[in-house]
């Protein structure tokens, strides 16, 4: 690993507790109950692999700490990351070199829940206004010179909490508020609901792969495809049953999964697992056949909050509310 990517190492990890809103991460935070897993439906289960891929299916290229608390982090490869803090003064930060040095963006907004990024030029944020309080929700912004400067597109606000971000380009792409699944194709100008496909369905990730084409994955494990805008839903259904226990975490208002489907055949999940006994796990699940059947690929024995880039190659884990984040490169074949 080249050394000026090792950043200084946090000593204290607190993976497991939900801050509140925006509030300060030191104050006291509340255990996320887990989430019932069990599958219903008569949606196929994916058939387990015989093998799962060795652990060294992704190397560690960075670690870095950010100068602030981190909520959400993203790198799009070995040099451009952006990432976004846990508090009101939160704003994003971007950095060109490798996580080397880390550059503030005063027109981000604060406290920063979901990041999604297209290119070194075209990124999506989704948080806090500058100078809102906590309680009020914060909208949709864009940056078009690689987080330097933020636009916010439309009078659009989110409820305050994670917002799963998916984008195509500047104009097209879904993000969740409260659940609910929405999409724009006009960079954000006008914003239009999408029905999802399961009421009640509380959502962990999205992917939009083009303008009809999108994946929603739940907490229960159950991935459901729309390939006509969300008019019609079909389901595809992971087999959880293969780490003996572990559920899929529920972070509230932090991200512990992602999804990135590359084309129609290729796809990867990143989620954070939990057992009853607190054992954790960040595990990394690819398909090359449609979902049709899925590998395993064990990132770290810990929950993280993970972002995933468009093409496939680059995991970025941050720890929850340290300022630590490492980026993984996919080795496999």
């Amino acid at each position: 690993m080249n050394k000026r990517h090792i950043g200084v190492l946090m000593t204290v990890l607190v993976p497991l507790l939900l801050l509140t809103g925006c509030a300060d991460p030191t104050a006291q935070a509340t255990m996320v109950p887990e989430v019932d897993t069990e599958q219903s439906g008569e949606a196929p289960a994916a058939e387990a692999p015989e093998e799962a891929v060795p652990q060294d299916a992704w190397q560690m290229i960075i670690e870095s700490e950010v100068p602030q608390p981190v909520r959400m982090a993203g790198f799009m490869n070995e040099s451009f990351g952006i990432t976004g803090g846990a508090t009101g003064a939160g704003k994003t930060h971007y950095s060109n070199d490798g996580g080397e040095t880390w550059t503030m963006s005063e027109g981000s907004g604060g406290c920063i829940y979901g990041i999604e990024i297209i290119d070194e030029g075209t990124v999506w944020v989704c948080g806090r206004n500058t100078g809102a309080s906590f309680s009020t929700p914060g909208g949709v912004r864009l940056s078009l010179d690689g987080g330097q400067t933020w636009e916010e597109p439309a009078d659009y606000r989110i409820t305050p909490e994670y917002c799963p971000l998916s984008f195509l380009d500047a104009q097209t792409g879904w993000f969740v508020s409260g659940n609910q699944l929405n999409a724009t194709f006009d960079g954000g100008a006008t914003i239009q609901a999408i029905v999802l496909p399961e009421e009640g369905m509380h959502i962990a990730a999205i992917s939009l792969l083009s303008e009809a084409e999108g994946y929603v994955l739940g907490y229960d494990g159950v991935i459901y495809v729309t390939q006509d805008g969300g008019a019609t839903w079909e389901p595809m259904k992971i087999d959880l049953q293969r780490f003996e226990g572990m559920k899929m975490y529920e972070a509230g208002d932090v991200g512990s999964s992602a999804m990135r489907f590359i084309d129609r055949e290729t796809g990867v999940i990143v989620m954070s697992l939990l057992g009853e006994n607190k054992e954790s796990a960040l595990v990394a699940l690819r398909t090359t056949d449609g979902g049709q059947t899925w590998t395993d690929e064990r990132l770290l024995e810990k929950l993280g909050t993970p972002f995933i880039s468009h093409d496939g190659l680059y995991v970025t884990v941050s720890d929850l509310f340290s300022s630590l984040l490492r980026v993984f490169r996919y080795t496999g074949s």
